[in-house]
């Protein structure tokens, strides 16, 4: 009993262990990709147009001009709000858990 016990847990944790390795294993790649990306430089110190590290790091929409800060706050404020609105909850009993009418006929039914 207490074998089967063991075996039903191991592959849980085997599993919390792989997930465990691979976030780590993201994080240590990520940390690495900065540092290579802050120690990267050319000897005359030109941006490369063939350097592909260069040219993932330039930025892409250097010439546009900035948001002004009123349409940005207007902006916050109105996705502020909407994300502060409750969702609207519409309650509908299906229909196959209403029974069939077994009453006698109406009297406007009968009179057509």
């Amino acid at each position: 009993m207490h074998l089967a016990i063991e075996q039903a847990v191991t592959p849980a944790r085997a599993l919390s262990r792989l997930t465990r390795f691979v976030v780590m294993a993201c994080i240590a790649l990520f940390a690495f990709q900065l540092v290579a990306a802050a120690a990267h430089h050319h000897e005359d110190g030109k941006v490369k147009h063939h350097c592909a590290a260069c040219h993932t790091a330039a930025p892409v929409l250097g010439d546009v001009p900035a948001t002004p800060p009123l349409l940005l706050a207007v902006f916050l404020a109105a996705v502020y709000l909407l994300a502060r609105a409750p969702a609207p909850i519409v309650v509908v009993a299906p229909a196959y858990l209403m029974p069939p009418g077994q009453g006698p006929p109406s009297l406007l039914s009968s009179l057509s």
